[in-house]
């Protein structure tokens, strides 16, 4: 009786312990469920608070307070190992070194944050990184750089994530800026358009403001009545909300412009109204510039001195601010077209002189709306540093001590489950033991003679364990000298990789013989069976860029061989014309590497473009073997396929053609090989001959240099490739003419 009573004890304990372990379960699902919602909860308690204070220290240039907040915040980051606090410590470091001015430690910091995101996979954070990047590049004036990534800030948006109202506005009003700094007036006045349909607070507050800047576009296109409607709206909202600077510019705006229509009395009344609010009006050294304006107005009127009142003005204001060159330049303009009105001629040359002698700045870009104002502190939050730290201490804490009565529950649970186990195995063992216990008495003189065989197995059970020893230290050695031989064999691949280098033309001769060019060379491995050659053949600049078959060392080998070919059709049997050298070229691949082999498959065959370029005449004869060349002008990019037949192939029947183009200025020619379009990303897809020749046009219609345009294929090649590995050698060279 007391045994059951013991094993009903037993079963009940393991009852509980079923029913304990199957809620402690059920808990912890329910957190790994809510898990993804509380870290957005705390990435939102932790970061806005921080992110208002920060804006206020910036605001109020503490950059001492900044620099201590951002301290605290790196430890407690480092200590908790939060990535996502990290990160945003490295935006806001980038923050604060872009508003000192110290662009390469703001680049330092932004690029530490985008590895962290990258690696978080968090779309949140790579858009903060992006909208980062493209007001650093901004700043730097690399305005290119800032649109690519404004544009890949906008990407980052979906039903399930957003895009922050205050972001887009600031995005879409600095690419605006930068479209009117470039003279892109139809793009900055698209962008401005956007930031006005945006419907929020931000934008409504900064309506007035679009508007003349918009109002400003109208004017330089000279679209009165564009700018008069612009005008006529912005006035209203600037008086509402009390922005004196916009109210100046209208009156501005339209005095000039009832002068220029002829409107003298609409004039001076404007005037009259521009001229009191400037007096009312001290903001930042703005008051200069009003000065200035004034001028302009009085000289057009006539009234010589109160124009010559405010040049005064203006002269005794400088020694309080300090004037950008080109507003000064064009004060300098103002005061030479008043002493011209006055007769004062001797006067008006001197300052149209100074201007002469003024060095400036062409690519001068006024940032406005840039600054984090008051008006952008939208989260008003003032948690102290130490509290949040103090609450997220406790945090931790409490949920180390959820984490451990877990991992008790779990452990008694395993516990038991362990021994019931266990009890279960010995319990069947025992049985299995009463079982094979006759079976065992009955068998003991076959175990007796089991145990005579085992002292002949343990003799050979040794010998094998000798030539086990024995195998084992042969293949050390034969493992040694596989190392030794990798070693040389990696050794005498770098000692190709020089040779190749040192065979390759320098860039400078290019640059002297073509003008501004670039050159793209990535090999997939150390060595590349890509190259790029030149040659001066009397009046005539030849350059080729050649892809033989393969890649490594087998390549390499192939492009030496190509090089000494070319070297002796071009330098010593002078052949010159890009048809003849391709054809004897095939001939020579033919002549010495195929004449020992009957089946021989055109396995060292090459795909290249040469082109012969003549300065005087601007006459460029090219001819292709199974390769592509792109000539971008004004009209478009145009592609030239040449000849299906590689140097060296098997094919019959086809021959080589020269064509031959007569070069506008400002033309660009791009020789490739195949590696950078077919270069595959993470979906297994092909860059592309057709995207390959639209990105030339989109480089074309930006007009940037030859060092841009490198930076910007490598950059679109990068983007498009991913995580996936280089397929081919990649060479580009791009010619500007």
């Amino acid at each position: 009786m007391e045994v059951r009573r013991g094993i009903g004890r037993f079963w009940v304990t393991v009852a509980w312990m079923i029913v304990l372990l199957g809620s402690s379960i059920v808990v912890s699902a329910k957190e790994d469920t809510l898990c993804p919602s509380k870290r957005e909860e705390e990435r939102d308690s932790l970061i806005r608070p921080y992110a208002s204070r920060f804006s206020r220290y910036l605001q109020r240039s503490e950059f001492e307070e900044y620099a201590n907040l951002l301290d605290s915040l790196y430890r407690e980051a480092k200590g908790s190992r939060n990535s996502v606090l990290l990160t945003y410590c490295h935006l806001w470091s980038n923050e604060e070194f872009r508003r000192r001015g110290e662009y390469d430690s703001a680049y330092y910091y932004l690029l530490q944050s985008s590895q962290l995101a990258r690696i978080l996979q968090d779309t949140i954070l790579l858009r903060e990184v992006y909208f980062s990047f493209g007001e650093l590049s901004q700043d730097t004036e690399n305005y290119m750089t800032a649109l690519a990534a404004y544009r890949e800030c906008l990407r980052m948006e979906s039903e399930s994530l957003p895009f922050p109202r205050t972001m887009r506005y600031t995005v879409y009003n600095n690419n605006a800026l930068i479209y009117e700094s470039q003279g892109d007036y139809d793009d900055a006045l698209l962008y401005y358009q956007k930031a006005l349909d945006l419907e929020d607070s931000l934008s409504y507050n900064y309506r007035a403001r679009l508007y003349s800047n918009m109002s400003f576009i109208a004017k330089i296109r000279q679209d009165t009545t564009m700018m008069l409607d612009l005008l006529y709206k912005a006035y209203p909202l600037a008086q509402e909300n009390g922005d004196t600077s916009v109210i100046i510019n209208v009156h501005l705006y339209l005095a000039s412009t009832y002068l220029e229509q002829g409107f003298r009395a609409w004039a001076e009344e404007e005037i009259e109204q521009y001229e009191t609010r400037f007096a009312n009006f001290r903001s930042f050294g703005e008051t200069d510039f009003f000065a200035s304006d004034l001028v302009e107005l009085y000289t057009t009127l006539g009234n010589y001195d109160r124009a010559m009142y405010y040049v005064r003005k203006a002269y005794r204001s400088m020694s309080e601010f300090t004037w950008l060159p080109e507003f000064y330049r064009e004060f300098l303009f103002r005061c030479a077209k008043l002493a011209a009105a006055q007769g004062h001629f001797k006067k008006a040359v001197a300052y149209i002189d100074s201007v002469s002698r003024m060095e400036l700045s062409n690519d001068v870009v006024l940032h406005v709306l840039r600054e984090r104002g008051d008006n952008f502190d939208l989260l008003n939050l003032h948690a102290e540093n130490e509290e949040v730290i103090k609450k997220l201490s406790k945090e931790n804490e409490r949920r180390k001590r959820h984490n451990n009565q877990r991992m008790l529950l779990l452990s008694l649970a395993f516990l038991l489950f362990a021994f019931i186990l266990m009890h279960r195995y010995l319990k069947m063992h025992s049985n299995g033991l009463r079982r094979t216990q006759e079976a065992l008495i009955k068998e003991s003189d076959y175990a007796r003679q089991l145990n005579q065989k085992w002292g002949s197995l343990e003799n050979v059970l040794n010998n094998q364990r000798a030539d086990l020893e024995q195998s084992t230290a042969l293949l050390q050695n034969l493992l040694d000298t596989l190392h030794s031989h990798s070693r040389k064999v990696n050794h005498n691949i770098e000692f190709v990789r020089d040779i190749q280098q040192v065979m390759l033309p320098d860039a400078r001769l290019i640059e002297q013989a073509f003008g501004e060019s670039f050159i793209i060379y990535k090999p997939r491995d150390i060595v590349s069976g890509d190259f790029y050659w030149y040659a001066n053949a009397g009046p005539y600049e030849m350059l080729a860029l050649v892809d033989c078959a393969g890649h490594g060392v087998p390549g390499a080998l192939m492009s030496l061989i190509g090089h000494v070919l070319l070297d002796k059709i071009v330098k010593q049997w002078r052949l010159n014309t890009p048809a003849q050298v391709l054809m004897t070229l095939h001939d020579q691949i033919h002549e010495n590497l195929s004449y020992q082999s009957t089946t021989y498959l055109g396995h060292y065959s090459m795909d290249l473009t040469l082109i012969r370029y003549e300065r005087e005449k601007r006459e460029l004869v090219f001819s292709s073997a199974s390769s592509t060349l792109y000539i971008s002008t004004h009209e478009g990019v145009k592609r030239y396929r040449g000849s299906i037949m590689s140097a060296g192939s098997t094919l019959a029947n086809c021959t080589y053609e020269n064509e031959t183009v007569i070069l506008e200025p400002d033309t660009w020619v791009y020789l490739t090989s195949d590696g950078f379009t077919d270069q595959l990303n993470e979906n297994f897809r092909k860059y592309g001959s057709n995207r390959f020749q639209d990105e030339l046009w989109r480089m074309r219609e930006s007009s940037t240099s030859a060092e841009d345009q490198r930076f910007f294929l490598l950059e679109g090649l990068a983007l498009h490739q991913g995580a996936a590995d280089q397929a081919d050698d990649i060479c580009v060279i791009g010619l500007h003419f």
